[in-house]
Order: structure tokens, then sequence, then C-alpha cells
């Protein structure tokens, strides 16, 4: 019969494993980046079960772990967004009126067809996981 492990001690260690995931997983890209966010539950398994010869009961008890914290960042990233939004909306506002102010027309002109096509790509590698910043004047 197995003995069941209790939370807590479950709960702190896997915050301790999802806070070194990017050493764990470590990021897809040659030079660092995540060019489609951080690694998922599915991704942390693979490379923690290639790294730790996990046995397959093993494997799906770690991913629940890891889907469960996963569920607990996207709870806690919302709950972020939803209180200091306003705050980092104002910021993103101000720095951008900020730069605009030091480019001439065609610069300023450059400067928005970038802001465009950032928030293009970053709303197609959207994948479910956590909120992002939505402020009202974004055009995208």
């Amino acid at each position: 019969m197995m003995k069941r492990i209790p939370r807590i001690p479950v709960i702190l260690a896997t915050a301790a494993l999802l806070t070194a995931g990017g050493a764990l997983a470590g990021p897809p890209d040659h030079d660092g980046s995540w060019r489609m966010g951080p690694p998922g539950p599915e991704q942390r398994l693979a490379r923690l079960a290639q790294g730790l010869d996990l046995s397959p009961e093993q494997a799906r008890q770690m991913l629940e772990v890891l889907q469960d914290a996963e569920a607990d960042h996207q709870a806690v990233r919302a709950r972020f967004f939803e209180e200091a939004g306003p705050e980092l909306c104002a910021i993103r506002q101000n720095t951008e009126a900020d730069i605009l102010a030091l480019l001439t027309p065609e610069q300023a002109a450059q400067f928005q067809l970038h802001k465009e096509e950032s928030q293009g790509k970053r709303s197609r590698q959207r994948d479910g996981r956590g909120s992002t910043l939505e402020c009202p004047a974004d055009d995208g």
C-alpha cells in the first residue's frame, strides 16, 4: 500500500522545483530566451524524467504535481494583473509617450509598427498559461 505524501512538503518542493525550472528545463533557444514562453508541465516532466529515470508511476504523479503548481501560478498571475494592472498600464503608456517624444516622425512610425508586430506575436504565441497585461489603449 502506498503511503500518502504530506501536501505542504510537496508544495514547497514543487515551488523550489519550479523556481529552478528555468535551470532544470533550460530555455529551448540557443540565446537563452523562451520564444514560446516558459516550458509547461509536460516539457518540465520530460526533462526531469530523462534526468531522473522516473518510473511510469513517478512520472504520472510528478505530472500531477507540476500541473497543480502551474494552475496555482496561473491564479497568482491573474490576481497580480487584476491588482497591479492599472498601475502597470500607466507605466507602459507613460514610457511609450516618453519614447515617442524622443523620436522623429519616421522613427515613431517604425516604433509603432514594431510594437504592433510584437503584440501580434505575443497573442499568437499565448497558449492559455497565465495572464497577460491588456491595457485599454493597446492595439494588440
